[in-house]
């Protein structure tokens, strides 16, 4: 089957060879797809899926269902049986229970490429695997482009059983997925309800073991009612996911999707070279400044990105309806006067009446991706 495959693909003048095998630096290996050899790569959870939903620690909301655990962001007061709780500071500090989980969110929260927040994901485990921390779950934020987060996921879990078992180590990584809080807009709240959706669908797709959808108004709470359908929504969208779409039967349900192997490589092998990296550095601890370097480079990237419209958002960027009490907030005098707080400014000149334009000049093309 696979030779035909090969055969079909040189006749159509595409290399076969990509995608189909990979071998990744450091001793790493992807099995070939579509050969039977690929079962052993296969995405397998450690443990059924156990759901949850991310509230605030203050939170009041009633819970949905007795199954479905809570992903407290804050300290709560008391923690509950089968509860992560994630302290929002200084340092992100995650638990599961009497677990404490090694984590990337930082890296991706402060706008780090994927390969990145895979890596540095791998190195602290690696770390906590060195200091004898063998239970040490994963935490992971998920956004909201399904593939990508899906590939990732996917990544993360072959890297570090195959790390785990070049150290000598027979661990088992257990992965806790939370639906990114950067990915949510403060405009137009009810569209966060999709973003979820859209992490709970990739998190259950690319293989996490726990998997916690967020409430729309989760940056910005409502009250009463309100704030109660928000949590319910959360809570009912990994149900409906897990229950009615048997989304969690499956391991590895995209297993021999070549678009889906193709990118899981990809990121893999980016990532494993950042690993590696790290690795000749002592580890992710002692390689701080390393990687804290290359987030620096992602993040300019990631915002000169945004300001040049290549990174949409829906809902806040794009098709946003823009309510009256946000319209004070997106004033041109408003805006002026946030200008020029702002680093490289220089001036602006305006033609307005009622309707007009106004432009502001700075400095550097920095600045303007800044602004």
């Amino acid at each position: 089957m696979l030779d035909a495959w090969r055969q079909r693909l040189a006749k159509e003048g595409i290399d076969a060879s990509r995608g189909l095998v990979t071998e990744l630096p450091g001793g790493v290996r992807l099995a070939p797809l579509y050969e039977e050899a690929a079962r052993r790569l296969r995405v397998v959870r450690s443990s059924p899926v156990t759901l949850a939903s991310v509230e605030h620690g203050d939170s009041d909301a009633p819970r949905v269902d007795p199954s479905v655990a809570r992903w407290v962001l804050g300290s709560p007061t008391k923690q509950g049986e089968g509860e992560v709780v994630e302290e929002r500071g200084a340092r992100t500090l995650v638990h599961e229970g009497t677990h404490a989980a090694v984590h990337a969110i930082d890296v991706h929260e402060a706008g780090g490429s994927i390969p990145l927040e895979i890596a540095v994901s791998i190195g602290r485990w690696l770390d906590a695997l060195r200091e004898g921390r063998r239970d040490a779950p994963i935490a992971v934020a998920v956004g909201t482009e399904m593939f990508v987060e899906i590939a990732k996921l996917r990544a993360i879990r072959t890297l570090a059983q195959r790390s785990a078992l070049a150290m000598g180590h027979a661990a088992s990584v257990r992965i806790l997925a939370r639906a990114s809080v950067v990915a949510h807009s403060r405009i137009e709240p009810e569209t966060n309800a999709l973003r979820s959706t859209l992490s709970v669908l990739a998190s259950m797709l690319g293989g996490a073991d726990l998997v916690a959808a967020a409430p729309y108004d989760l940056l910005s709470p409502l009250e009463g009612e309100a704030r109660a359908r928000s949590s319910r929504l959360a809570g009912t969208t990994g149900l409906v996911a897990a229950l009615e779409s048997h989304l969690a039967l499956a391991d590895d349900p995209l297993h021999g999707a070549y678009f889906v192997e193709t990118l899981t490589a990809e990121l893999s092998e980016a990532a494993w070279a950042i690993v590696r990296q790290l690795e000749r550095d002592g580890g992710a601890a002692a390689a701080t400044d390393r990687w804290r370097a290359l987030l620096a480079d992602d993040a300019q990237a990631r915002r000169k990105s945004a300001a040049m419209g290549k990174l949409p958002r829906v809902g806040a960027s794009r098709l946003a309806r823009v309510e009256a009490p946000m319209l004070d907030l997106l004033t041109a005098d408003r805006m002026v006067e946030i200008a020029q707080t702002m680093p490289g400014y220089l001036g602006v000149e305006s033609a307005r009446d009622g309707l007009g334009i106004t432009v502001c000049y700075w400095q550097t093309l920095d600045h303007i991706a800044a602004w």
